[in-house]
């Protein structure tokens, strides 16, 4: 976070006064020597990034990597001195989750961030353990995607760790977000936000259930509903 002077305009009129607002940085990635990318982020957790972000682009099967941080720079080098398997094809049965314990994990998602909670301005995602009722990790950043790669790259990073991992996060999900989480074998997505149409069609094609607007006890469900527990009880 970093302070800034702005001038507040509200019923009390013009006022100057310091307020924080998130840091945002641009990050080059090289992977074996190679430009693979640039991205916009919150320079935090950014191992975690990294693996996710080599993950998702089909560059690395696992998190076998020697990565290198610089200041504007991630260098990362593949090392095959050892595999680690990963289990990427989790299924969660039906009834796992109840509209409670949605409702509470989003909430305690949107209280877990102190840059959320000081400027307003970032994403927040989390893994959550569908059997242990609770949060494996929790990031976040000024980029939704990014957010999402360092959940990913958490698991990567965990291998078989989390039996039935779920996705937890604040930011508007679309067909790439869903990709992303069935490379990795997440089989449950849970927004605060909207869910795009492209991320509904790829969601039922994936067999992963896709929930949007959770909030209050109140939620869509897009894909997958057999895995809601209804009961009143």
């Amino acid at each position: 976070m970093r302070k800034t002077e702005i001038v507040r305009i509200d019923e009390k009129g013009f006022r100057e006064m310091e307020d924080v607002v998130i840091e945002e940085k641009m990050i080059e990635i090289l992977f074996n020597e190679n430009d693979v990318g640039t991205i916009s982020c919150t320079p935090k957790e950014l191992k975690y990034l990294a693996v996710g972000y080599l993950y998702c682009k089909g560059l690395i099967s696992d998190a076998n990597v020697d990565i290198k941080l610089f200041s504007s720079k991630i260098k990362a080098k593949s090392n095959d001195s050892k595999k680690i398997g990963l289990n990427t094809k989790r299924e969660c049965n039906a009834n796992c989750v109840d509209i409670k314990t949605i409702s509470t994990s989003m909430a305690d998602l949107l209280g877990s961030s102190e840059i959320f909670l000081e400027t307003g301005g970032c994403h927040i995602a989390g893994v959550f353990d569908l059997k242990e009722r609770k949060y494996a990790y929790i990031c976040e950043d000024v980029s939704r995607h990014s957010a999402v790669e360092k959940c990913i790259g958490f698991l990567v990073s965990h291998p078989n760790k989390i039996e039935i991992p779920a996705l937890f996060l604040t930011g508007r999900v679309n067909f790439e977000i869903v990709q992303k989480c069935a490379k990795i074998g997440i089989r449950m997505i849970v927004t605060k936000a909207a869910v795009t149409a492209g991320a509904i069609e790829e969601s039922k094609k994936r067999r992963i259930t896709l929930i949007g607007f959770a909030r209050q006890d109140r939620a869509n469900v897009y894909s997958c509903f057999e895995r809601i527990e209804t009961s009143k009880s």
